[in-house]
């Protein structure tokens, strides 16, 4: 690893292991800046063994840029931002809190969240909503991706018919197309599921599936699995997955 890492630096540009088109010819650097976990082994800034590759690749590092003459130069500041886990938690839903307009729809996996605190005004929604996708570089898979995600709303006015309405409305204006190629997918911390989906459908048209949960709390950079029904049971399992950073 260390080996392949150097001779990158030092102007390789053949390897089987690029997982992207292979960087411009550049020339070859003679000195060179680690940052990241294996940096704190490299400079000998952390001491303690977590278990990993970091210590035995950071020695290995300095013993072959001794040989290669290469200089590892120190940065000023540590950039240490290394994945140290990622969380889940599984709850089950009732038929009665949720609204699932076509069963069949059923399993979404890994569908990353947009989060929003709504208010009861659709232009503030519709907003709320176009910033979250931009904040995530969504944009309904214009760009080849697959184009799904989960509107997370955080809610708390209640359940009357005027703001609900207020909320669906600026949905449909973000999402002029919605309902069309993916399942509008709607994840509310308050107990307003089924009066959303049927709003959404009945009352604004959508076309296509909706599937609309509620009492669970998505945050960004969440994401977030729906099983199948379970058979006699009328419960949908979820599976909410969250990356937890260091």
């Amino acid at each position: 690893m260390a080996e392949t890492v150097l001779q990158i630096a030092g102007g390789m540009r053949d390897s089987d292991l690029w997982i992207t088109p292979s960087l411009s010819p550049a020339p070859p650097f003679r000195r060179i800046v680690i940052s990241g976990g294996v940096a704190e082994y490299v400079y000998g800034r952390e001491k303690q063994d977590f278990g990993d590759l970091g210590p035995r690749l950071a020695a290995a590092l300095r013993r072959r840029a001794t040989e290669l003459d290469v200089e590892l130069l120190e940065p000023r500041e540590a950039i240490r931002a290394t994945c140290i886990g990622a969380s889940q938690y599984t709850v089950q839903l009732s038929g009665d809190t949720i609204f699932l307009s076509d069963p069949e729809v059923l399993p979404l996996r890994s569908v990353p969240a947009v989060r929003l605190n709504a208010t009861p005004s659709a232009t503030a929604v519709a907003l709320a909503v176009r910033q979250g996708m931009a904040r995530l570089d969504l944009n309904g898979g214009e760009d080849g991706g697959d184009g799904r995600f989960a509107l997370a709303v955080h809610w708390h006015h209640g359940a009357d018919y005027a703001s609900l309405r207020e909320l669906c409305a600026g949905i449909v204006s973000a999402l002029p197309g919605v309902g069309h190629g993916h399942p509008l997918l709607v994840v509310i911390d308050a107990d307003v599921a089924v009066l959303v989906g049927a709003l959404l459908q009945q009352e604004f048209g959508v076309k296509g599936d909706i599937v609309c949960i509620d009492q669970v709390l998505l945050r960004e950079f969440d994401y977030i699995d729906i099983g199948k029904p379970l058979p006699d049971q009328g419960v949908v399992p979820v599976v909410v997955k969250s990356l937890v950073f260091h």
